[in-house]
């Protein structure tokens, strides 16, 4: 009679990947379909961003000489950056997407939980924070990008600085909606497992951290990042130099 409990309990809910505890408890659910959407929700404006930086990462050629003076040779290096930050994160954003939504399709083992927030904070938490991280980080570089573009290639002084102005209350704007939004949905939730726009680098930088301690090609790419980093800072006074002699 006790074998015959057991099994009509695992029938009646509990699956291979969540214990029978979570299977009775009638606030925990599986939320994989929305936070395949979610996933998904950001994969395919990710790939629209991606195609349009890749086209612009080079539309601004930096000369060989120093004649173009300290302003422009820095704008155009910096603008080559961004662009090219832009492309590499939202790469990231659409590759980490799409693996995540492939795990979800083919229900690998997971935690349930009472909403979608606290399910992808404990079923996927490095996905969701990279994904989150790189698309929204390539959209505020690329929004920079275009703004520093136009403040040196519109003749007119005024319209130049207009059009900066114009840029940066984007980004200011954007940064507060992503804000509210995350401060509105953790606090209907209650959990207390969404990051704000100002935490998230912090939360994903100490969760890619904890991985590359655990998988060495998480520990190259995380040492590749810190390398390319350094040299761009410790390379950036001999640019200077070389634009102003």
């Amino acid at each position: 009679m006790l074998l015959l409990a057991t099994t009509t309990a695992l029938r009646n809910g509990a699956t291979d990947s969540t214990s029978v505890e979570e299977a009775d408890d009638p606030t925990k659910q599986d939320f994989s379909g929305e936070a395949a959407t979610l996933f998904g929700g950001i994969r395919i404006p990710a790939a629209l961003f991606a195609g349009a930086s890749a086209g612009a990462a080079f539309a601004m050629p930096i000369s060989a000489t120093a004649s173009e003076g300290l302003k422009v040779g820095l704008v155009k290096r910096i603008y080559a950056l961004l662009m090219m930050a832009t492309l590499t994160s939202q790469i990231i954003a659409i590759v980490v997407g799409t693996v995540a939504s492939s795990a979800l399709a083919n229900k690998c083992p997971f935690v349930k939980t009472a909403s979608v927030s606290e399910f992808l904070n404990a079923n996927y938490p490095l996905e969701w924070a990279a994904c989150r991280f790189h698309f929204l980080s390539g959209v505020l570089l690329f929004v920079l990008g275009v703004g520093m573009r136009a403040w040196i290639t519109v003749a007119c002084p005024v319209f130049a600085k207009a059009s900066l102005g114009a840029v940066i209350t984007t980004s200011l704007l954007c940064v507060a909606f992503v804000q509210d939004l995350y401060e509105r949905i953790d606090g209907f939730t209650g959990c207390g497992q969404v990051d704000s726009f100002y935490n998230l680098p912090i939360r994903y930088l100490r969760l890619l951290a904890q991985k590359a301690l655990k998988k060495p090609m998480f520990a190259a790419a995380f040492v590749s990042m810190l390398a390319t980093y350094g040299y761009l800072f410790f390379q950036a006074p001999h640019v200077i130099r070389y634009l102003t002699s």
